[in-house]
């Protein structure tokens, strides 16, 4: 599998749940195939990275304001990662 960058823009009013919810959705447009029930919606982990190499992981009910707010004290985009939780 080939990873790609992939930028996307959304509302700060946006939350972890919700970009939770928008990956699986677009991984299964993507793979042409709908994701197996142990890979769907609440099997995500989103990360954020502060600093290099210190990524943090994000509660599904903090909003991207409140994460840009709290960890991303820079005036650019903010970088989030994504990885499955593991069953």
């Amino acid at each position: 599998m080939q990873l790609h960058n992939n930028y996307s823009e959304f509302s700060l009013w946006f939350t972890v749940d919700h970009l939770s919810k928008y990956l699986a959705m677009r991984l299964t447009l993507d793979l042409e195939t709908e994701l197996p029930e142990q890979y769907r919606l609440v099997n995500f982990c989103i990360y954020i990275a502060p600093q290099p190499s210190q990524l943090v992981v994000l509660s599904g009910n903090q909003s991207l304001q409140q994460v840009n707010e709290k960890f991303w004290k820079v005036n650019k985009p903010l970088e989030m990662y994504y990885s499955w939780k593991k069953s």
